[in-house]
């Protein structure tokens, strides 16, 4: 017999079908450039270290940082008045510096290794309050502006700050 009926044709019809919902959906649109949106993949967002500036970049944020926080008088940046107390000597203010330049990078998906103390013992009797501690963080988030780094790098340092203010806050 001949074409096989109602089903035959149906059958001859189901690949016209599948192509036309196809190129009606999106999926075989050519913006005429030779791409393919739905196709493409986008690149991986950039490590926030490097979307930082690199170590030039945290490096210039660290010394900032810490010429501020320094200089903060809700802060008592030396201990004073506990078994912790710092004297901040240029070689100690190098070595902070470097310490915490460390930490940011490998914090923030750089190369670099923390060679320091972990924060809970490195902090231990330093009497750090909660307030001090948000004082810094509002120091870092102003070192930030002034150095005209993104919003969205500035939350994510922060949220890295944040993530040891359990090991580093003795005093609520």
């Amino acid at each position: 017999m001949g074409g096989g009926g109602v089903q035959g044709e149906m059958m001859g019809r189901v690949p016209l079908l599948l192509l036309m919902s196809l190129i009606i959906g999106g999926c075989w649109f050519d913006p005429g450039d030779g791409t393919r949106p739905i196709a493409q993949s986008k690149e991986p967002e950039k490590a926030l270290y490097e979307r930082l500036g690199g170590d030039k970049g945290i490096v210039r944020i660290v010394d900032e940082w810490v010429a501020r926080s320094l200089n903060d008088r809700r802060l008592n940046f030396i201990r004073k008045g506990t078994s912790a107390q710092w004297v901040p000597a240029d070689s100690n203010i190098v070595k902070l510096k470097a310490g915490l330049a460390q930490f940011l990078s490998m914090a923030s998906g750089g190369p670099q290794k923390y060679e320091g103390r972990d924060m809970k013992s490195l902090h231990q009797g330093m009497q750090i309050s909660g307030g001090e501690f948000d004082a810094m963080k509002k120091d870092l988030k102003e070192t930030l502006k002034m150095l005209k780094v993104g919003e969205k790098e500035q939350k994510e340092l922060l949220k890295v700050i944040e993530s040891v203010r359990k090991d580093i806050v003795e005093v609520p």
